[in-house]
């Protein structure tokens, strides 16, 4: 089982994610300091180690079971922004979880970056759950931040831009 990065509207360049049995997940955990900052680059990290404060490589389009990440002090494609967790129960579907997440990542994105998503030049993108996944109890939508035209070096928070 694999988390799914699908495209959503164009004014938000969405990604969906649908995530991987815990058990069943072929990426490791990256190396972390005391505060659970990435302290060295790992290729094919766990998509389900991945946390709000990481930064990581490109977020394509279709199932991801692990994602490239590294510290944010080095040149990256993406930065993990906020997260929040849709509500237990039957799995709701791609439409009505792409709706939660481009509402929560939005709402998120202000806080974050210091300017509403509609005045900035960067882009929003999230992880969701799969029907797999949801079978397995993942249940969050984690959002990213990147500017579509160039890596970043450190963090994007408070960029206002």
């Amino acid at each position: 089982m694999a988390r799914a990065v699908r495209p959503a509207l164009v004014l938000l360049a969405a990604v969906s994610v649908s995530a991987l049995g815990l058990a069943a997940c072929s990426g490791g955990d990256p190396d972390r300091d005391s505060t659970g900052v990435i302290t060295a680059s790992e290729e094919g990290a766990d998509i389900f180690a991945i946390q709000v404060g990481d930064c990581a490589g490109d977020l394509t389009t279709g199932e991801l079971t692990e994602l490239d990440v590294v510290p944010c002090a080095d040149p990256h494609v993406s930065e993990a922004f906020a997260s929040s967790d849709l509500d237990e129960g039957g799995y709701p579907g791609t439409e009505a979880i792409d709706a939660q997440a481009e509402e929560d990542c939005t709402a998120a994105f202000e806080t974050f970056i210091g300017l509403p998503y509609q005045e900035s030049e960067l882009f929003a993108t999230w992880l969701t759950p799969t029907e797999e996944s949801w079978e397995q109890g993942d249940r969050e939508i984690l959002c990213f931040v990147y500017d579509e035209d160039a890596d970043t070096t450190g963090s994007l928070e408070n960029a206002a831009r």
